[in-house]
């Protein structure tokens, strides 16, 4: 069973406003803005609605898939929301742009160092592997992101001087 499948996550196209909204993001400022404020103001509506939605899932009509990893350092586990991008085998994949700054992200580095983990979408949960993807691989992720949300294309030149991690999270890994 695909990952798609298990969690029921479902990717519907972007009404005008919310496309709206993504395409104003793809200005340096307000992506910025929104690097920043992201991850707590996700978290605030995702407690707030029991899980149901986050921020992200409302202003720009992505759903966010929420991972549970183990810290590559302290062994504790972390929670993170992540854009879950849709791959050719209806798995999730996830992609370590960390808005186009400069640094790896954590969540990666968790990944790497333990890929067991939880995914998480509403209320459904999947024990899943996070499998790196060469590059090859990464190509049909990388045009499904940027189709969706075209920043994912802005952050891969503004970062092409590090390595972009992309997995896939696989609950049959």
């Amino acid at each position: 069973m695909s990952l798609m499948d298990a969690l029921g996550y479902e990717v519907r196209p972007q009404s005008g406003l919310r496309r709206r909204f993504v395409e104003a993001a793809t200005n340096e400022t307000l992506n910025a803005v929104v690097a920043t404020v992201a991850m707590p103001l996700d978290r605030f509506v995702y407690r707030g609605t029991g899980g149901r939605w986050s921020a992200t899932a409302i202003l720009a009509g992505f759903p966010l898939l929420w991972l549970t990893t183990t810290g590559a350092k302290s062994r504790q586990p972390r929670e993170v929301p992540l854009l879950g991008i849709p791959t050719p085998s209806r798995n999730l994949a996830v992609i370590g742009t960390d808005f186009g700054r400069e640094r790896t992200p954590g969540w990666v580095h968790n990944l790497l160092a333990h890929p067991e983990v939880i995914a998480k979408w509403r209320h459904s949960t999947a024990n899943v592997t996070a499998i790196r993807l060469e590059p090859e691989a990464q190509e049909p992720v990388w045009e499904e992101a940027i189709a969706a949300y075209p920043n994912y294309g802005i952050y891969r030149d503004k970062v092409a001087h590090r390595s972009i991690h992309v997995f896939e999270l696989d609950p049959n890994g």
